[in-house]
């Protein structure tokens, strides 16, 4: 009941957010079943109550994608002899729906991610396998931010580059997305 109760309570105040309000019933069910006790906590209510729609589609994509996609950021690199960069897109996935328009709201997502302890970046890491970095390559607003900044005029020399990270969902993450997604 510590779990099912507020989870009750709370869910009324999400019926507009179906990807919440899916989150809410199976965190009930889940609080209800044998098989989940040792992973449901109570503390989950209070992560719904702190995720967005777009969070939780994104949190939905990375638990769907984790042993298949890595994460980076998107610098602009300039080419002037002293190995400057300037960061234009912090803890970059390649998540749908994700373009030039929209990337700060995506990127503020993750942050939450990782603010509320479901998934872990770590910068100074990177997957041994590069597969997990093509779609971040060939994703669309990298490709649009190279084309905007080859078309600007500047007095250096710049690249757009995806600087590598490794990423995971914590064992708290884990246990969210098990009782709620």
């Amino acid at each position: 009941m510590n779990i099912a109760g507020p989870a009750l309570e709370a869910a009324k105040y999400y019926i507009e957010h179906e990807e919440l309000r899916k989150m809410f019933a199976k965190l009930i069910a889940a609080s209800m079943n044998k098989g989940h006790i040792e992973v449901a906590h109570p503390s989950f209510v209070e992560v719904i109550k702190q995720l967005s729609p777009l969070d939780a589609r994104t949190l939905h994509f990375l638990s769907n994608n984790r042993n298949s996609i890595g994460c980076g950021s998107i610098v602009l690199n300039v080419l002037d002899g002293q190995g400057g960069h300037v960061p234009i897109v912090h803890n970059f996935f390649p998540l749908p729906g994700l373009n030039k328009d929209n990337y700060l709201s995506y990127s503020a997502s993750i942050d939450n991610l990782v603010r509320l302890g479901l998934i872990y970046i770590d910068i100074n890491r990177s997957f041994n396998n590069n597969l997990f970095y093509r779609s971040l390559e060939e994703h669309q607003l990298v490709r649009d931010l190279r084309v905007m900044y080859s078309s600007q005029p500047s007095g250096a020399a710049t690249r757009v580059e995806v600087r590598k990270s490794a990423w995971e969902i914590t064992q708290f993450g884990q246990n969210f997305c098990s009782c709620c997604l």
